[in-house]
């Protein structure tokens, strides 16, 4: 019977070792879980600030390729007016030119009267 109770001893500490274990696996396990958890939602909170970084890059890729363009235009455009408002510079002298001309010979005409025959050159 002694022998029994001894071996029914030795058991029960033996049962007392697997529970001991057996709950630490198990606060073990719940620690790890409770990790995966924050890890998840840390993991979660990164995917959503990638993805507002990411459609916060797109709006300004689009942006700044929108904004070439128009400067593209803009600019052809002003080269454009520029050659205009050259051309009407020329035209304008062009008609300065004539218009002094023109008044030149007018007045060397009267000129010419009044001095006798000499001519005279007024500048304008």
């Amino acid at each position: 019977m002694r022998s029994k109770d001894e071996e029914m001893q030795q058991q029960k500490l033996k049962l007392e070792r697997v529970e001991k274990e057996r709950n630490e696996l198990r606060l073990n396990t719940d620690r790890l879980e409770s990790r995966i958890a924050e890890l998840l939602a840390e993991l979660a909170d990164e995917r959503g600030t990638s993805e507002s970084a990411t459609q916060l890059l797109e709006t300004e890729t689009s942006e700044r390729l929108r904004l070439e363009k128009d400067l593209k235009e803009l600019q052809i455009k002003f080269e454009v007016l520029k050659k205009q408002l050259e051309s009407q510079e020329m035209e304008v002298m062009e008609a300065r030119i004539m218009k002094t001309s023109e008044l030149n010979g007018e007045l060397n005409d009267d000129d010419d009267d009044a001095a006798g025959g000499m001519a005279v050159w007024v500048l304008a």
